[in-house]
Formats: C-alpha cells, sequence, structure tokens
C-alpha cells in the first residue's frame, strides 16, 4: 500500500469518525504523512466550504494494523 492510497483511506476514516459523511460541503486533506513501524502519523485539515472556515490539527495518529494492507 503506498502513501496516497493511506491518504485516502485516512480521509474516509476521518469523514466516518467526525460525523462529516452526511456533509456535502466539507473537504478533508491529509499533510505531511509519516509512517513509522506501527503508525500513520499525519495533519488534518478540514475545509467548511460554505462559511469559509478552515479547521487545522496537526500531529494526529492512527495505528497502521487498524488500516488494514
Amino acid at each position: 500500500m503506498d502513501k496516497q492510497e493511506i491518504k485516502e483511506l485516512l480521509i474516509e476514516r476521518e469523514r466516518t469518525a467526525n460525523g462529516l459523511d452526511s456533509f456535502g460541503c466539507v473537504g478533508l486533506s491529509v499533510l505531511n504523512l509519516r509512517l513509522t513501524k506501527t503508525l500513520a502519523k499525519y495533519d488534518l485539515v478540514i475545509e467548511h466550504y460554505e462559511d469559509g472556515v478552515t479547521e487545522r490539527y496537526d500531529e494526529c495518529e492512527y495505528p497502521l494494523d487498524k488500516i488494514g494492507g
């Protein structure tokens, strides 16, 4: 599994975990993805298109064994 595939899986995971899957006007981006032996470490950016608000969450972590692959 390459980094792009991991980014896409993390975006879907964050979208579902944060309840954003029902909002069509929200964009998510995974930035600065770093992989260790056990973790995916990344920065998450959430863009609310309707009101122009951007939220950034630095140093997020997710276990690689839960991503799959």
